[in-house]
């Protein structure tokens, strides 16, 4: 996992965006979403997808719980991007480069201000969490839409400007060479060589952050809907088995709870609160 694209040479950084745009689950779990509902099958969720068959449910989990996955691969390295994103936009006005680096500036400052959750919450959400404490509720349960809600919802979200801006950035590193050769690190390069690399990199680079731009978009608008993708699947017996015995064992008294500091010792963890 990439936590700092400073750190990346600039063929590592291509390779880091092809992984993110081509390798994510999310895509191809995008695809089965979009056949299904091109299908015309029913959709429902919820309790009523359970007498339904052919509910795009199970695609549906797939595709929700890929995106997190994909906002957390990207989320990691949010911060060294935000400022490689400033030095484009900066690069861009000084070289009088014709880019949608301005327009990408303005859609991303509106997306800041709008935001509800703090970045903590952010951040647990990302990582496959429920939202957090302190955080505000989801105004919708994604399990409660009607089906004609569930369908809307679904095709927004497949056709989300995410995907389209998906295919330019693959389609501009299938088409264009790189053009920057150095093998120094983004961060150690010095000012003129990092103002070269953008500027002959631009095509990528502008088209990766509207890519970028629309992640952070779709992310807000996930902000007002709550969906556990857990809920509803069943446990294995043998696992709800183990569950019961375990159970009965602290019932009888036969089992000991282990301290924290233990566990931490055993592990070399080292535990800044023990209160």
């Amino acid at each position: 996992m990439v936590e700092n694209v400073a750190t990346l040479t600039p063929f590592q950084f291509r390779d880091w965006v092809r992984s993110v745009v081509v390798d994510e689950a999310v895509f191809a779990d995008r695809e089965s979403l979009t056949a299904l509902l091109a299908s015309g099958k029913k959709c429902v969720c919820g309790a009523r997808a359970s007498t339904e068959p052919s509910s795009p449910e199970e695609p549906f989990r797939r595709f929700w719980d890929g995106y997190w996955d994909f906002a957390f691969t990207l989320g990691l390295p949010e911060a060294s991007l935000l400022v490689l994103f400033e030095l484009c936009d900066e690069t861009a006005r000084r070289l009088q480069l014709q880019t949608e680096m301005p327009v990408l500036t303005r859609r991303l400052k509106a997306i800041k201000s709008q935001r509800k959750m703090s970045p903590i919450g952010r951040k647990v959400r990302q990582n496959g969490g429920d939202i957090a404490i302190n955080e505000p509720e989801p105004a919708i349960k994604v399990r409660d839409l009607s089906e004609a809600e569930f369908r809307a919802f679904v095709e927004k979200l497949v056709n989300w400007p995410l995907f389209s801006a998906r295919d330019r950035v693959v389609k501009v590193l299938n088409t264009m060479p790189p053009e920057c050769a150095t093998d120094t690190p983004l961060s150690t390069l010095l000012s003129p060589d990092l103002v070269a690399f953008i500027a002959a990199e631009m095509p990528l680079l502008s088209a990766f952050f509207a890519f970028f731009v629309e992640h952070l978009a779709l992310e807000l608008f996930l902000e007002d809907y709550d969906y556990d993708s857990d809920e509803g699947l069943e446990f294995r017996a043998e696992l709800l088995k183990e569950i019961e015995h375990n159970l009965a064992e602290k019932a009888a008294g036969r089992t000991q709870a282990i301290p924290l500091a233990d566990v931490a010792k055993k592990f070399g963890v080292e535990l800044s609160c023990t209160r």
